[in-house]
């Protein structure tokens, strides 16, 4: 039973979806402000670090000639690091933390898309941020580090959503090249302990993005 309700489900989706018109895109994006939480950490490194540069990618399908519904991924790196030498001791700080963003969402376009043109649009989509912290610091013991690194981590791994605007040049029916500027309302909370020590962060924000988009469309009607 449970195998013919999944066949079923897979005619059906390949039946909605065979007259659709399928996006591929890829885009970089640099953001206002990171998913950093405003603490003042113990080791020293500052845990601000503005316009970092965002990639992303994202697969979408055509509802109709002007709606898409998309899935992507994007990815976030940044480090930050600091040597000092003296009587030949070297000290190290260093602060380094990789994100993946997966987002789902909805691109409406203004008017129809066709070659030469340049067409407007506006999207919504929904995003959950995983996130890796490295911490090094010769100032923290390895207790201090521990608690920071917790609480970074989940302060820097929100879920939100993401309004946006853009316009998109179409060179031909299928390719284009495309603008955007968007706001990321994101909503984090964090909690670590570190002996009888107990610390709570909401990391609440809005954060503002510029991005260039390259659009591939494949499957046209």
């Amino acid at each position: 039973m449970r195998k013919t309700m999944l066949v079923l489900g897979i005619l059906f989706i390949l039946t909605a979806t065979s007259q659709a018109g399928f996006n591929f895109g890829v885009k970089t994006m640099s953001l206002s402000k990171t998913d950093l939480a405003p603490i003042v950490m113990s080791t020293g490194i500052p845990t601000h670090l503005n316009n970092n540069q965002t990639l992303g990618s994202y697969f979408g399908i055509d509802l109709g000639p002007q709606v898409v519904i998309f899935g992507g991924l994007d990815f976030t790196y940044s480090r930050s690091k600091e040597e000092q030498t003296s009587a030949g001791t070297t000290e190290i700080w260093e602060f380094k933390f990789t994100s993946f963003t997966p987002n789902v969402g909805v691109k409406f376009y203004l008017r129809p898309r066709t070659s030469g043109d340049i067409v407007p649009y506006l999207e919504g989509s929904f995003f959950k941020t995983f996130t890796s912290v490295t911490i090094q610091s010769p100032f923290a013991t390895p207790a201090d580090l521990a608690f920071e690194k917790e609480l970074l981590k989940e302060s820097m791994s929100p879920f939100g959503f993401c309004p946006a605007f853009g316009v998109e040049y179409y060179f031909s029916n299928n390719f284009s090249l495309g603008g955007e500027l968007g706001l990321r309302f994101s909503l984090a909370s964090a909690e670590a302990t570190e002996g009888t020590l107990t610390e709570k962060l909401n990391n609440d924000y809005i954060s503002s993005y510029i991005g260039i988009t390259l659009n591939y469309r494949f499957g046209l009607r």
